[in-house]
């Protein structure tokens, strides 16, 4: 007996999905000092036009301030809940992108780093393809490609609406001057779904 198998035809971008609802902050992991969230706007962390419009004048942001000293970690968390993908027969991958800018301050002390990260809810991370601007620099893309869910089984379109996606605002002091903050600037993050309709 002939075993057919389908040959799938080079994934296409099939739609670009963005938040919607409320934000979901998660707690932080062994940290000490302050941490705060909010958009551009002020106040709590709004889901708003800002983070679908690409635009540098408005944003979300992540602050995350280490007041603890030598080996002290901060890990901010905002998991985002995105529209509804809509049923396609095959997803072949996932990318995420986010617009993001850093706003490092204090004693650059050695052993220490600061990122903005990507990861699934279940913890799968993602690497990014850019790294963060500082400072004055302007907003710069940084993308994160999944080609399968947390649990390494391939994607299906109802497995991208069961899944959020977190942005992680990560900060850790090996040694040295402990008064350092880090802040993320997001402009847009969308969710590209790449596959066959």
């Amino acid at each position: 007996m002939t075993r057919l198998t389908r040959q799938w035809a080079t994934p296409t971008l099939l739609t670009t999905l963005y938040p919607t609802g409320d934000p979901i902050v998660l707690a932080w992991s062994g940290s000490t000092g302050t941490r705060t969230c909010g958009d551009s706007g002020g106040g709590a962390l709004e889901l708003s036009a800002s983070l679908r419009d690409g635009d540098p004048a408005t944003y979300g942001w992540v602050k995350s301030v280490n007041t603890g000293g030598y080996g002290t970690q901060t890990i901010r968390r905002v998991n985002w809940v995105f529209e509804t993908c809509p049923e396609y027969a095959r997803v072949a991958h996932l990318v995420i992108r986010l617009s993001v800018k850093m706003i490092r301050v204090g004693n650059l002390a050695s052993g220490k780093f600061d990122y903005v990260g990507v990861e699934l809810s279940g913890g799968q991370p993602g690497n990014p393809q850019f790294i963060a601007p500082v400072n004055g620099a302007d907003f710069a893309w940084q993308e994160y490609q999944f080609a399968n869910d947390v649990g390494g089984v391939p994607w299906t379109s109802a497995r991208v609406n069961a899944q959020t996606f977190g942005t992680d605002c990560d900060q850790f002091l090996a040694s040295g001057d402990p008064t350092n903050n880090v802040e993320y600037r997001i402009a847009e993050i969308e969710l590209q779904v790449w596959g066959n309709a």
